[in-house]
């Protein structure tokens, strides 16, 4: 809708432009130094304009072409955690499946897990290696990408399952105060606090469409049985 209202306010001002100079050559006359025949002035001004038309209406016909054609719709399919994580330590891992509810394949399609309010580092098991994690926050991350490529296409009504993410073992991140009455020989300093739940954002990146997120959370199981 911004690009066609673009369009159509530049074809605006070229013809404002036309109509403008052709009424200054029939009231004023043609500066001198160009030419002495206003029919030739307003001749050249008419085709410039036309020209210049042409050269819009054409960027807006193949983007008016781009538009329509059918695009992938990548969504969230099913979100499953493998394993229960047990804070503060424990295994944990996800499956992720995704759809498409698009009218022609995902190509390309790269998805990316980002952590809200834990930590993460890799077990031992190898598998793991597709999903490349965020190295500026090592040892441990939040953050972690799965780049398909050319290999991965998803087709319209099908489901398409992602390399699974894990082992991870846990670290978490969020602190917070102990409690401190007066009367103490000394304020408590910061305790680790065992979240209840994992929150994530996942995103999901495809040619020829526009990037989506998802956030989804877990429970987390307690360690009291």
């Amino acid at each position: 809708m911004t690009r066609n209202r673009g369009a159509i306010a530049a074809l605006a001002v070229i013809g404002l432009a036309v109509i403008a100079a052709s009424g200054f050559v029939l009231a004023l006359g043609v500066p001198k130094g160009v030419t002495t025949d206003q029919l030739a002035a307003i001749g050249t001004i008419l085709g410039g304009g036309g020209f210049l038309f042409a050269i819009v209406a054409t960027v807006v016909a193949v983007m008016a072409y781009a538009s329509s054609l059918p695009r992938p719709d990548l969504y969230i399919a099913s979100a499953d955690q493998v394993m229960q994580a047990y804070p503060p330590e424990g295994s944990w891992g996800l499956k992720l499946t995704v759809g498409n509810s698009g009218q022609v394949a995902a190509r390309f399609v790269a998805v990316r897990v980002t952590f809200v309010n834990w930590r993460w580092s890799y077990g031992m098991d190898g598998t793991q290696k597709v999903w490349v994690r965020d190295y500026s926050t090592t040892p441990t991350f939040d953050r972690v990408t799965w780049e398909g490529g050319a290999d991965a296409v998803i087709h319209p009504t099908w489901d398409y399952l992602l390399p699974e993410l894990g082992p991870l073992n846990s670290s978490l991140q969020e602190r917070v105060p102990m409690v401190w009455r007066e009367g103490d020989s000394l304020p408590g300093r910061n305790s680790p606090k065992a979240p209840s739940e994992i929150n994530m954002t996942i995103e999901i990146v495809a040619d020829r469409m526009r990037p989506k997120s998802f956030d989804r959370k877990f429970d987390v199981a307690s360690d009291d049985g």
